[in-house]
């Protein structure tokens, strides 16, 4: 792989780690820090995922996504300096945890 492109796609991880950090652990923040719970349908007997079953279980959840994209956050500026790690990889890892947040949510 030309280097300019592994060096493009670690970058582009980045920033999409970093939405994702904000996005799960704002949800955390609302939930723990704001205790924040009167828009969320906790315990519903709906086809929500099975972690709406209580307010804590959310929370952990979305802090537990939030530390691993925050990881690969970190992995990737990381790389920009050291070069150990080769970009499409990072990105393939940050899809793939996309990907199982994505049917996580859809286990009901």
């Amino acid at each position: 792989m030309h280097p300019d492109l592994a060096k493009f796609l670690n970058i582009l991880s980045i920033p999409i780690n970093g939405i994702f950090v904000f996005i799960n652990f704002s949800e955390y923040y609302k939930i723990v820090i704001l205790e924040n719970i009167e828009t969320y349908t906790f315990g519903s007997e709906s086809n929500m995922p099975y972690y709406y079953k209580t307010s804590e279980l959310y929370s952990n959840v979305m802090l537990t996504y939030s530390i691993i994209f925050l990881m690969l956050f970190l992995l990737g500026l990381w790389n920009i300096k050291q070069k150990i790690i080769h970009g499409h990889l990072i990105l393939t890892l940050t899809f793939a945890l996309i990907l199982v947040q994505l049917f996580h949510s859809l286990y009901t």
